[in-house]
């Protein structure tokens, strides 16, 4: 039986349990682990059985054929036989000035829906299927001119405003990051302790590691045959694999405890707490994070 891509009339008033069955059926194409297929919402999922690059697909016995290109009065009879340029016209990529064909504007209305790859986006259908969506509902549709050259250059990333707006890193460049993440010492022990109830110490030793890998990465180059940006704070939680605010509360925690347990400012009191061991039960991160804010406003740090 034929395959054709989803459209939104397949998907019209279907509940999560039906979303989840679709997605299951082709379970090699989503691009998380399965168990977080639970996790994702109705909008996404529909958004990511949408999107073309993410390649979902439906049984059908007359899959959607590709709309009739009606000739303009000038052109040919269709015969079926393969489309041939005229003897007198140049070789499309000849490197001559007249490497646009002359019909162009007959058939240029026609490229606008014409699906160019672009790796940022499908880096976008797979990782962020709700961005996607509001990038289509702001995007106007395409130049068919702009079409037609990005067909010329298929590698070429836009230049655009939107397209550089932000920027995101493509699934190799994030690969390469967890590998050498994976090679710093102590990885072992953070993603053994991730999700778990930790003591004191060896909470500190989770934070430092996150923190240390954003102090190494973060505003640093891509390998050029990467990326040619820098590399961005998202990027690095993709690495870790854990969430902007895990990040953002392992850098803020880190510097308190430097600035507390070292130095001129150094507190017996608080080298003493972030030490605590054998608890029990394990007092969590949320008491020791209360504990070093607390200490940090009622001992400010003088700045005159």
């Amino acid at each position: 039986m034929a395959q054709r891509p989803y459209i939104e009339a397949d998907l019209a008033g279907l509940k999560r349990e039906e979303l989840v069955s679709l997605i299951r059926k082709q379970l090699d194409r989503f691009p998380h682990p399965p168990g977080k297929l639970s996790k994702i919402n109705i909008a996404d999922m529909k958004s990511l059985l949408l999107e073309p690059l993410a390649g979902f697909t439906i049984e059908s016995e007359d899959a959607a054929q590709p709309e009739e290109v009606v000739p303009s009065r000038s052109s040919p009879p269709d015969t079926g036989a393969p489309d041939e340029l005229p003897s007198n016209e140049p070789v499309l990529g000849s490197g001559t000035e007249h490497d646009t064909p002359h019909g162009f504007q007959e058939f240029a209305p026609h490229l606008a829906n014409i699906v160019i790859p672009n790796r940022n986006r499908l880096d976008l259908a797979v990782h962020r299927p709700r961005a996607l969506k509001r990038e289509r509902e702001r995007t106007p549709s395409p130049d068919p001119a702009l079409a037609f050259q990005s067909l010329l250059q298929p590698d070429t990333v836009s230049s655009s405003p939107a397209a550089t707006r932000v920027r995101r890193a493509p699934a190799a460049a994030i690969a390469w990051l967890r590998e050498q993440i994976q090679m710093r010492p102590g990885f072992e022990t953070f993603r053994s302790n991730q999700g778990k109830v930790l003591q004191n110490v060896d909470r500190v030793e989770y934070w430092r590691f996150a923190a240390d890998v954003s102090g190494t990465y973060f505003r640093t180059a891509w390998p050029a045959d990467i990326a040619s940006f820098k590399i961005t704070k998202s990027a690095i939680e993709k690495g870790l694999d854990i969430g902007s605010t895990t990040l953002s509360e392992a850098i803020n925690m880190i510097k308190i405890v430097e600035t507390y347990t070292k130095g001129q400012y150094q507190s017996v009191e608080v080298v003493e707490e972030v030490n605590k061991t054998g608890e029990s039960p394990a007092p969590g991160a949320g008491a020791l994070k209360t504990f070093l804010q607390m200490w940090e406003k009622e001992h400010p740090i003088s700045r005159a």
